[in-house]
C-alpha cells in the first residue's frame, strides 16, 4: 500500500510538472507509468482507491488557482474551498478515471499487442465523458481541464494534429506511449529482462506519435504564415487580486495597472 501511494504521487506530479507554470511538456510522457503499474498490481477496490488519489493530486498540481479563486471570489475560508474543490474532482472527474481502471485492468488480461493502442482509446474516452458527458443539466457541468493533450500545446509541431483530431488525438498518442512503457516496466519485474517482444510492442506504440510529428512538421513549413517577417506582440498581466473584481472602487486601478504595463512593454 505505501510503494503504491508513493507511484501515484510520483505520477500526480510529474504530470503537474507537464503543465504550466513549470511547462516540461517531455515529462506527459511518462508521467501515467507509475501510476499505470501501481493499479496493475492492486486488487480492485485498492486501485479505484489509487485512482481517486491519483485524480485529486494531478488535478490539484495544475488547478490549485481553483481554491484561491473561490475564497477571493467568494470570501469563504480555504479549507472551505479546499473541499469545494475536492468534491468537485470526485464528481466530475475521478469517476471517470475509476471506469477507465477497472476497463484497463481487464484489457491488460487480453490485448496483447493492441493492449497500447486499446489503453490509450479507454484514457480518450474517459476524457471525452468529462467533458461532454452530461453536460448543460441541472446537476452535472462538463469538466474537461488538465486533460493530458494540453501538455503539448507549446510543442507546435505536435500540436498540429489538433486541428483534425482535436486535442484527443495527441491524447491518444501519449498515452499509447505510457501505456507501452508500463508494460516494459511491469515485465522486466517479473522477468528481470526485457524481452524482444515487448520492444516491439513500444515500438510500435511509439507510431501515432511519430505519425503527428510527421504530419505537424510538414503542416508548419507549408504553410505561408510562417514564411513572413515576424511581428513583436506583447502580453502584459498584471497578477491582479481576484477578488478586486468584484469592488467597484478599484475598477479604476485596476484598468491603470494594464495601461502603465502597456506603456512599459511599447518602450521595450
Amino acid at each position: 500500500m505505501p510503494t503504491s501511494i508513493l507511484l501515484v504521487a510520483i505520477s500526480a506530479a510529474l504530470f503537474g510538472l507537464a503543465f504550466p507554470p513549470i511547462g516540461w511538456t517531455p515529462l506527459a510522457w511518462f508521467a501515467l507509468v507509475p501510476f499505470f503499474v501501481a493499479v496493475r498490481r492492486a486488487r480492485l477496490a485498492l486501485a479505484l482507491l489509487l485512482t481517486w488519489i491519483w485524480t485529486l493530486g494531478a488535478t490539484y498540481a495544475i488547478g490549485d488557482w481553483f481554491p484561491r479563486a473561490v475564497t477571493e471570489y467568494f470570501e469563504q475560508p480555504f479549507v472551505f474551498s479546499l473541499a469545494l474543490f475536492f468534491i468537485v474532482l470526485s464528481t466530475m472527474a475521478a469517476p471517470y478515471y475509476m471506469a477507465f481502471v477497472a476497463i484497463y485492468r481487464r484489457l491488460a488480461h487480453h490485448s496483447g499487442w493492441g493492449l497500447p493502442f486499446l489503453t490509450a482509446a479507454a484514457w480518450v474516452s474517459a476524457e471525452l465523458g468529462r467533458g461532454r458527458l452530461l453536460t448543460e443539466t441541472p446537476f452535472f457541468i462538463g469538466n474537461p481541464w488538465g486533460l493530458i493533450g494540453y501538455s503539448q500545446t507549446d510543442w507546435l509541431a505536435m500540436s498540429q494534429v489538433a486541428s483534425i483530431t482535436g486535442m484527443y488525438g495527441l491524447s491518444f498518442a501519449i498515452l499509447c506511449v505510457n501505456a507501452a512503457i508500463a508494460e516494459i516496466w511491469i515485465a522486466y519485474r517479473a522477468t528481470g529482462h526485457l524481452a524482444k517482444r515487448d520492444l516491439a510492442i513500444f515500438a510500435l506504440a511509439c507510431l501515432p506519435a511519430f505519425a503527428i510529428l510527421g504530419y505537424g512538421t510538414a503542416v508548419l513549413r507549408s504553410d505561408p504564415m510562417l514564411s513572413g517577417e515576424p511581428v513583436p506582440i506583447a502580453i502584459v498581466q498584471a497578477n491582479l487580486n481576484l477578488g478586486t473584481r468584484w469592488r467597484s472602487e478599484l475598477y479604476g486601478a485596476n484598468l491603470d495597472v494594464y495601461l502603465r504595463l502597456s506603456r512599459e512593454a511599447l518602450r521595450k
